[in-house]
């Protein structure tokens, strides 16, 4: 059983030294056994406790372990589904446009995914080695692609605004596009879109898959040893217990947990799916799943902690009709509030007249934990009277009404009023065309994001972030 193998390979590479030592894995001979032997670690945990003993910097050691990366297993079925796209083309012409990867191992298995789809792939990584946006549309005229393959659907939606037409209607060679992320985009191109599956480091996650919708793919759950975490963990299971593959419920969302011989065991990838059917293979079901964004992360704030979805829910209904149209929003500890006392009301220090009072005195020590909450927001229409007030209020008193730990620290004084600041418009779409042209990962992110950064900039590639005064 595939299952099985990659567990062998898991123990056998990995049940050596300072990891048989803690976890104990020479003695594991089934999955049971290596679920209780190992607890789910978050990607900080697994760093600290697994990859750190773990020699996968040298070069020596990438080559070794990429013999054992599972990328093999599955491939035969990845390029047999993109191969009924392309009934009559043996060799086609493939084109390329992604950069490279921070982690190596998981280019090397899109490149050999792409050559056995028949010819060694022409990569262009940079704009700027082809001059360009005009450039690129020159290398494409010339080299005329069949196979067209993009790192998001974004990067396809880009091109066809520079031609200004369905880019089949420009490149009549083109048969095919595979697309890394944000499958759900709509484009005006008549050409399949068809997914290039999710690669991790440590191994292949997904397939292709067959049938409707289209932006659904397969768990590679013979490549690698996957496990699903409920977001809403059933009856009877703990907050951190995962189930297998086929005992999905569909219409559940779950976060993927990997474990694989190169050097992951049972690590939560931050990747996270909705199950909508089921493929059986060899009297195996095996999960369809739409990839999802991850869900927002709760916000840490002196003597609380606000879940994010409470945020982002806060922000939307804080709009009413006769306001302008909400663009983009991130919420995120307010840089401002770090370091600030409460109220002097409640600053009164019991020892302050104590040899204990004068010496925190003397060190100097301030509360560093955020008293309050930033919301950087963009909108569309015209802003009139005090709109960023009367935001900040209505975010207030929604979080007021959900939260009682949140109400009583406000009523105590010991946080401060939310502040609301509304950035110039075209910042989200600048930002988002900027990382459709670096050709890396997904672009698509939710409409309100939240963050625990205190610096957190309306879209992750923004450096400076114009912003209006209230």
């Amino acid at each position: 059983m595939s299952r099985d193998r990659c567990l062998q390979a898991i123990c056998y590479h990995l049940g050596v030294g300072e990891l048989d030592r803690r976890f104990g894995l020479a003695a594991v001979k089934t999955l049971a056994q290596f679920r209780q032997a190992v607890g789910l670690m978050d990607l900080t945990t697994h760093a600290e406790q697994v990859e750190s003993l773990l020699g996968f910097s040298s070069p020596k050691a990438r080559t070794e372990v990429h013999s054992r990366s599972g990328g093999a297993y599955q491939r035969e079925a990845v390029v047999e589904h993109w191969r009924t796209y392309l009934p009559n083309q043996p060799q086609p012409r493939i084109l390329w446009l992604e950069t490279r990867a921070r982690e190596p191992l998981v280019d090397a298995i899109r490149e050999d995914d792409l050559r056995a789809l028949g010819s060694q792939p022409l990569r262009i990584e940079r704009l700027a080695d082809v001059g360009g946006p005009l450039g690129l549309l020159e290398r494409l005229h010339s080299y005329q692609p069949q196979v067209l393959c993009v790192p998001s659907v974004y990067t396809l939606k880009w091109i066809e605004s520079l031609v200004r037409a369905p880019l089949d209607r420009v490149f009549s060679p083109l048969q095919l596009v595979l697309a890394g992320a944000d499958l759900r985009v709509n484009v005006r191109t008549t050409v399949p879109v068809v997914s290039a599956g999710l690669i991790h480091r440590a191994g292949r996650l997904t397939l292709p898959g067959r049938g409707q919708p289209a932006a659904a793919m397969e768990l590679a759950s013979q490549s690698t040893l996957l496990e699903l975490r409920p977001h809403r963990p059933l009856a009877g299971m703990q907050a951190d217990e995962t189930v297998l593959p086929e005992q999905a419920i569909i219409g559940e969302r779950y976060e993927l947990v990997v474990s694989s011989a190169l050097g992951f065991l049972r690590c939560r990838t931050d990747w996270h799916v909705r199950v909508v059917g089921f493929t059986v293979t060899n009297t195996t079901p095996t999960p369809r799943v739409l990839h999802l964004p991850s869900p927002p992360e709760a916000v840490r704030l002196e003597g609380l902690s606000i879940p994010g979805a409470w945020l982002s829910a806060g922000v939307r209904q804080a709009f009413a009709r006769e306001d302008p149209a909400l663009l983009a929003a991130v919420v995120s500890p307010d840089p401002a509030a770090i370091g600030e006392r409460p109220s002097r009301r409640r600053d009164h220090d019991p020892f302050s007249e104590t040899e204990l009072g004068r010496l925190e005195s003397q060190a100097g020590r301030r509360h560093t934990s955020p008293r309050g909450l930033l919301a950087q927001i963009e909108v569309h229409g015209k802003v009139r009277g005090r709109l960023t007030g009367e935001l900040a209020k209505r975010l207030d008193a929604d979080l007021c009404r959900r939260s009682p730990a949140y109400a009583h620290l406000r009523a105590r004084g010991e946080l401060r009023d939310v502040r609301v600041v509304l950035v110039e418009s075209g910042t989200f779409s600048a930002a988002k065309q900027r990382k459709v042209q670096a050709l890396r990962g997904p672009i698509d992110l939710p409409q309100v994001r939240v963050s625990n950064d205190t610096s957190a900039p309306l879209y992750p590639s923004i450096t400076h972030l114009p912003i209006r005064p209230p």
